[in-house]
Order: C-alpha cells, then sequence, then structure tokens
C-alpha cells in the first residue's frame, strides 16, 4: 500500500476550467507578449529587434505599428555662384540634422572658376575645413551643423556637399518603446475582447464548474488523484509522456496498482496555501464530496499495490526501471493482466458476479420484441428455461 499527501488537489482542474471555460464558441485566451530567453520571459522593449518585431506585430494583429528607423540616413547641401569677374563670396547655413540621428561624416566638392594664381575656395562643417572627399568628423554632430564658404579671386564656383548620419542608441530605443506600446495595447484590447465574451457566456450558460454527474465527479476526482501519484512516483513536477513510444510504463503504471480500490480523503481549505482560502471557501457543488475536492487544502491517498507487483513497484521507486530492467510482461507471464479484469475493475464488477440468496426464486419478465420465427415451429429443436429447467412450448407461449 502506498500513501501520499498531495497539496490542493483540484488547483489543475479549477484552473483549468475557470482559464479555459467550456463552450461552443472557438475562444481563445490571449497569452501576454513573451520573449524566449532562458524559457520565457515577459517581453521588454528592449527585446525588440529589426528581425523579430513583425512576428509580435503578425501574434497580436498590430496594425498601427512604425517600421524600424533607417540606421543611416543623409543630408544634402548645395550652393553655387554665377559672375564674370573675380570676386570674394562669404556663405554660411545650417544643416538641420533630423531627431535620433547624428552626423558622423561627410563628402565636400568643391568646384570654381579662377583667374588669380591666389584664388581659392574654402568649405567648412563645423569646425572641420573640408577636403574634397571624404571627411570623418571628430565627434558626432546632433540636431544641426553649421555650413561655411569662403572664396577669393573666383569668378563662379558651385560646391555640394553630403552629410552621413547614424541612428543614435536613443532614438531607436523610442522606437522600441512606441512599437512595444502598440504591441502591448493590441495585447490588452485582445484580453479585453476575451474576457468580456468570456463573461456574455457566462451569463448565458454559466461556467460549468459545478453540478456534474456524481459518478462524473467522482472519476474527476480519482483522476486528478492518479495524476498526482504518477507525478509522484515518477518524480517529475509535470507529465510529458508519448504514448507512441512509452507504452512500456504507460502499461506499468496502469497494472502494477489498483487504482480502483484507491481511497482518499480531503483535508480542509485552511492546509492550503493562505491567498486560496478565500477563493476556496466560496467554491461548492450539489455534490457535497466533489465540493470537498474542490475546497481542499490537501488530500491523503491510499493506493494498493497489485498482487504480485510488489518487487516490481519497489524496484521501480529505486532505479526508476520498469518491470526491474527486464521487458514489458507476455501473456503467459504471472504479472500479465488482461485487458478485460481491467475492464471489468473500471466497471465495478465484483469478484464473482453477484450471488442470489438461498430462498431466490425465479421471475417472468415480459421483453418487448420486433423478432419473427419464420421457420416451422415443429422443425424447431426442444428449448429449456435455464433458471427453472422446464420445457417452453413456443406455440403456447405465443412466440412467433
Amino acid at each position: 500500500m502506498y500513501e501520499f499527501v498531495f497539496p490542493e488537489p483540484a488547483a489543475y482542474f479549477l484552473h483549468a476550467m475557470i482559464e479555459n471555460p467550456p463552450h461552443d464558441m472557438d475562444l481563445e485566451k490571449p497569452e501576454p507578449p513573451m520573449f524566449p530567453i532562458n524559457g520565457n520571459v515577459p517581453l521588454k522593449p528592449s527585446n525588440l529587434t529589426r528581425d523579430n518585431y513583425q512576428r509580435y506585430l503578425a501574434l497580436y494583429d498590430v496594425t498601427n505599428a512604425k517600421a524600424p528607423p533607417p540606421a543611416y540616413r543623409h543630408k544634402a547641401y548645395f550652393e553655387k555662384q554665377e559672375g564674370k569677374e573675380s570676386n570674394n563670396y562669404k556663405r554660411a547655413s545650417i544643416i538641420s540634422i533630423e531627431d535620433g540621428y547624428e552626423a558622423i561624416c561627410a563628402t565636400a566638392w568643391p568646384r570654381s572658376i579662377r583667374e588669380a594664381p591666389d584664388s581659392w575656395l574654402e568649405v567648412r562643417l563645423g569646425e572641420h575645413q573640408m577636403d574634397r572627399g571624404w571627411n570623418q568628423f571628430y565627434q558626432p554632430f546632433r540636431n544641426e551643423i553649421s555650413v561655411g564658404i569662403s572664396s577669393m579671386n573666383i569668378k563662379a564656383f558651385v560646391v555640394t556637399v553630403n552629410v552621413y548620419c547614424r541612428l543614435t542608441s536613443e532614438g531607436f530605443a523610442k522606437w522600441q518603446i512606441e512599437t512595444y506600446n502598440a504591441i502591448l495595447d493590441a495585447y490588452l484590447n485582445k484580453k479585453a475582447v476575451y474576457e468580456e465574451k468570456v463573461a456574455q457566456l457566462a451569463i448565458q450558460e454559466g461556467v460549468q464548474i459545478l453540478g456534474r454527474n456524481p459518478h462524473e465527479n467522482r472519476r474527476i476526482e480519482r483522476d486528478e488523484l492518479k495524476k498526482l501519484a504518477v507525478m509522484t512516483l515518477m518524480e517529475k513536477s509535470y507529465l510529458n509522456i508519448n504514448s507512441y513510444f512509452e507504452c512500456a510504463e504507460i502499461r506499468f503504471f496502469e497494472n502494477a496498482f489498483e487504482w480502483n480500490n484507491m481511497t482518499y480523503v480531503m483535508y480542509p481549505y485552511f492546509w492550503g496555501r493562505h491567498a486560496r482560502w478565500i477563493s476556496a471557501i466560496h467554491l461548492t457543488d450539489p455534490d457535497h464530496d466533489f465540493a470537498a475536492f474542490l475546497k481542499a487544502g490537501a488530500a491523503r491517498v491510499q493506493v494498493p499495490v497489485r498482487p504480485g507487483f510488489e518487487r516490481a513497484v519497489a524496484h521501480y521507486c529505486q532505479f526508476r526501471q520498469v518491470w526491474e530492467g527486464n521487458d514489458i510482461t507476455l501473456m503467459d507471464d504471472s504479472l500479465y493482466v488482461p485487458i478485460v479484469e481491467e475492464i471489468s475493475e473500471n466497471l465495478g464488477k465484483l469478484e464473482g458476479g453477484v450471488p442470489y440468496s438461498q430462498d431466490s426464486e425465479p421471475w417472468e419478465v415480459t421483453v418487448p420484441t420486433s423478432l419473427v420465427v419464420v421457420q416451422n415451429l415443429e422443425e424447431i429443436t426442444e428449448i429449456r428455461d435455464t433458471l427453472t429447467g422446464k420445457l417452453i412450448n413456443l406455440l403456447e407461449d405465443g412466440a412467433g
């Protein structure tokens, strides 16, 4: 005999019924956005990248999110002067830099028409004097950058400047926050719609946690307690058995214990978590035994081992090996359990059937039938009543 004490035996059943109540509508509860790292953790803005954000948009049907800003942008500047005589020119302007970006380099291509050997044309961006071609800035520029053009003894000139800007970490973080808020709002909207539909269903139909057939309630209780017992024996916090490949272990647990003879008693709610006390007190059911199961803070369970399996069960508990390391039992082995016996036990059949008392007498039962005898009754062999042993006269008894 194995004995267990399980905390809150109805916890999973209540979770399943409340979180996913039975109904005819195809209603799926939306899960909060999670990020797959070290298992699953709640999504944070910093978890969003250019590669994964679209998956979250599709998952929550987000329609108002912006695409991530480009990693680089550039700003163009142009200045020119046309003339017939040599002059000295001065030009000054501002190149604005978009929020979230910083200027890191620029290209300058000045061209001029000169008449004197001492003529020159100079272009400056900020404190940098620009040489023809690429020019790297000592420090990035944000918000704006000044442009200055100076010339001496120049008849005409043209200057083109392209400033290359890089997305800042703050600029990308701003997009991450905006996208995260859009995803979270979409999730909350889905959750609100789900909860509203659940509330409507609860009003129209009621969440069917209560009022089941007592026989169905006993089956639920036994299944939940049996699951907890198997999890304890396997030393697992959850069951993840694939019946396609692990039939030997399934047959071992089903045959090694007399689950039909499992006995149990429910302990009051105060043996469970204190945070659950108030909700447990309000749980009720027309079936008082099932109400005790729903409220229980703990359950004491005893399960007998099937005779002949004592050593096999002890061996499993010690080494976590089925059938003492051997193959599953064959039909001629002493530990083989016929399926008929399992079915009989599940139906609650008594060994040897229900005996008649010594003073019992046979009785007649009239059963309506549409059967018709088309054979000549004189050709039918004698038929005797199995209880009285008397010969049945089909003609006199109205058969046919």
